[in-house]
């Protein structure tokens, strides 16, 4: 059974969040409405928006899925509060490359 963690009122996670490299467009929104985790992500060099799934809670970490749907591409996210204000990102994603046949 998953360890049910409560939302906070002054929650660090919520906000407007982007990667500290500078390198990314990506803008990733946490919000809370009704009691529950709401993510949305939009690539700002683009107005694309990812459409995000599985939304959960554990552990004191938020996870959460993007599709994007001109690549294809998912990303899981793994998000947790860091002492200094900032937001901590462990993230797997899918890529796509395309093979040649070098023997029969």
């Amino acid at each position: 059974m998953a360890k049910i963690t409560p939302i906070k009122i002054n929650d660090p996670l919520v906000g407007k969040w982007s990667a500290s490299d500078g390198f990314s467009d990506v803008i990733v929104t946490i919000s809370i409405e009704s009691n529950e985790y709401h993510v949305s992500v939009i690539d700002s060099a683009d107005d694309e928006v990812a459409e995000v799934y599985d939304v959960k809670v554990k552990d004191d970490a938020l996870f959460f899925i993007v599709h994007w749907p001109t690549t294809g591409r998912f990303i899981k996210y793994q998000c947790h509060s860091l002492p200094n204000g900032n937001v901590g990102v462990n993230y797997t994603y899918s890529e796509q490359e395309t093979w040649q046949k070098i023997e029969t």
